[in-house]
């Protein structure tokens, strides 16, 4: 409680930042929120705050830590407001923040008074809100409910990630989610499944080029993407593996393609696939894969890659073969669809990356969201030993060892043609740079996400391209 308290007081002052001597109502409900909200007091009137401290219950009803913090606060002179039905339309709610500590987890149902009407009136109060937890009202485990939480500008998730926060339409009740593991043993959270990937765990220690380096330092990646009338795609996974760090990215694709992958993305080395009768020498063009093979330090297949039977059998092949990291999206997986569990999709690290139409046709019936669509990306990626990265909102990515970890950023922009096939050039990038799987396409996904944030902010939702996604990389990835 201590702890909460203290990163809670920290976050309000985040929020604050540049208003002296700010006036703050601090609303405490009778179980640990309340606890963390009497600690969040405390601090802030160490600094300097004005701050008002209301209860939902009578004092009596105050137990164990939370108690004991409600009495530190009397001790320090603190009298606090007892609220009840009649006297919540007439709090007067002036000032610079509301912290909501009301309810937590354990709120179920509909909601009784004087909470009801106390987030009603919050709500139409005007003033930022900073919520502990867990909106006050919501129920943590539901996408969607029948009855209005408090609508927050900023909630501060403690110790784990609630499935409410990032599943809409709940989610946008909880405004910008900050998350703390407030110093659990890493054993303790690995019984939690879920973890928010935030841009302080990505950008500091994204890889950067050395100084004294050379091109064959920063990560060779081979990009087998691309058919006829689809070779856009590959020129967006390559030119997003190059800006993202790759330092050279070699472009597999029909030779019959060849002029149209060498116009777009000059500066991306092309290996063409041989041709018989306008689709793939199958024979011919395993050789030159399997023979690049040993070049590269990692793999992506799939962007605009078409589903000729002669590519699935080049497909089947080479899977076998590799050993390097590899990823595989989009019409790769449509090929391959529906895995199977005795089948290895390659010896080496894997990741694949659905949409929700490619999962499903891959492992059959996707949960629509919560709790429920957690515990299945964990257990797919499990079962099949690979790196399951499901596109969203909000994109999950889970480990074959179950962990799964929920990518915060991005809007709507992203659901456009040829985002996908960004992500999976940074992606891959990352992955022939030397991150691990995991950490590439969750790394990936926040910054692919951070692009669309920084487009929308600067220039609106309306009227812009995968392209003009891209041109946001080098502004996101050098924001350190």
């Amino acid at each position: 409680m201590e702890s909460a308290g203290a990163e809670v007081a920290r976050v309000a002052l985040e929020m604050l930042s540049g208003i002296p001597y700010p006036k703050i109502h601090i609303f405490c409900g009778p179980g640990n929120n309340g606890g963390d909200g009497f600690v969040a007091a405390r601090h802030l009137i160490n600094r300097g705050a004005q701050v008002w401290v209301y209860t939902t219950k009578n004092q009596d009803r105050y137990l164990n830590d939370s108690l004991i913090s409600l009495n530190v606060l009397k001790n320090m002179g603190i009298e606090t407001i007892t609220l009840d039905e009649k006297l919540v339309p007439q709090l007067p709610l002036s000032g610079d923040l509301i912290i909501d500590a009301l309810l937590g987890t354990g709120t179920q149902g509909p909601l009784k008074e004087p909470i009801h009407s106390l987030i009603h009136h919050v709500n139409n109060s005007g003033l930022a809100v900073l919520s502990v937890d867990l909106v006050s009202g919501q129920d943590g485990n539901m996408k969607e409910q029948d009855w209005v939480p408090i609508q927050a500008d900023v909630t501060l998730s403690l110790g784990a990630l609630k499935p409410s926060q990032v599943f809409m339409p709940n989610a946008s009740y909880s405004g910008r989610v900050q998350w703390t593991p407030l110093g659990f043993p890493r054993h303790r959270m690995m019984e939690i499944p879920w973890m928010l990937v935030e841009s302080e765990d990505i950008l500091p220690v994204w890889p950067r080029r050395l100084d004294h380096g050379h091109k064959g330092l920063g990560g060779k990646l081979l990009v087998w993407a691309g058919s006829r009338g689809m070779m856009g795609a590959g020129h967006l996974c390559t030119k997003a593996a190059q800006m993202a760090g790759a330092s050279m990215v070699q472009w597999v694709c029909p030779e019959n393609q060849l002029d149209i992958a060498q116009t777009l993305n000059p500066e991306a080395m092309a290996l063409p696939l041989p041709i018989i009768d306008d689709d793939l020498d199958v024979e011919s063009s395993i050789n030159v894969i399997l023979d690049r093979l040993s070049w590269a330090d990692a793999l992506v297949i799939g962007p605009g890659l078409g589903t000729s039977p002669k590519t699935l059998e080049v497909m089947n092949k080479i899977l076998a073969e590799i050993e390097i990291p590899l990823l595989l999206d989009a019409d790769a997986l449509n090929l391959l669809a529906p895995l199977q569990k005795d089948r290895p999709v390659s010896k080496g690290p894997c990741i694949i990356t659905p949409h929700r139409g490619e999962a499903q046709r891959c492992f059959g019936d996707v949960p629509s969201g919560g709790t429920d669509l957690m515990q299945w990306v964990s257990k797919i990626a499990r079962d099949y030993n690979l790196c399951l990265h499901l596109k969203g909102p909000p994109s999950l990515t889970a480990t074959s060892i179950g962990e799964v970890f929920v990518n915060g950023s991005g809007n709507e922009l992203l659901s456009t043609a040829g985002s996908g096939d960004m992500l999976s050039g940074i992606t891959g990038a990352l992955l022939a740079m030397g991150i691990l799987p995991p950490h590439a396409i969750f790394a990936a996904a926040h910054v692919h996400g951070l692009c669309a944030d920084i487009l929308k902010e600067k220039h609106g939702a309306l009227g812009h391209n995968t392209l003009d996604l891209l041109e946001q990389l080098p502004t996101v990835l050098n924001h350190t």
